[in-house]
């Protein structure tokens, strides 16, 4: 595994950035019990390193129930994307941009994009 590799060269602050997308990866697979022990060493190594911080050890301290897509498309929502114009940028249908963001408020337990969009800068996700 990279983490190790990083880890074994001393390389401690890579070593935490490649825990941590372990997490995200295990998450998507729906394995619960790798993803809370790879966010576990993630944040072990942080640690070690005064705390440092990247996006990846970022989703790994605030998990999500949401896939890779649902969380994208869940950025875009916030970031004040309409549904066409994330469909433009992704070169995908705009039923597709609607059933991920459905999903998304769906595991989210929100009722529209608006409340997605505000748990998301809530919860500092983007």
């Amino acid at each position: 595994m990279a983490a190790e590799t990083f880890e074994a060269l001393g390389a401690l602050a890579d070593a935490a950035d490649a825990h941590a997308l372990a997490p995200i990866a295990y998450r998507d697979h729906a394995d619960t019990q790798r993803s809370v022990e790879a966010a576990a060493a993630a944040a072990a190594l942080a640690a070690r390193c005064d705390h440092a911080s990247s996006p990846a050890l970022d989703e790994a301290a605030r998990p999500l129930p949401l896939t890779s897509p649902e969380r994208e498309f869940a950025a875009m929502v916030t970031a004040g994307l309409s549904n066409r114009q994330i469909a433009d940028r992704l070169v995908a249908p705009v039923g597709t941009v609607e059933g991920h963001i459905y999903r998304a408020c769906t595991e989210l337990d929100v009722s529209d994009r608006t409340e997605l969009a505000e748990l998301m800068r809530d919860t500092g996700r983007r």
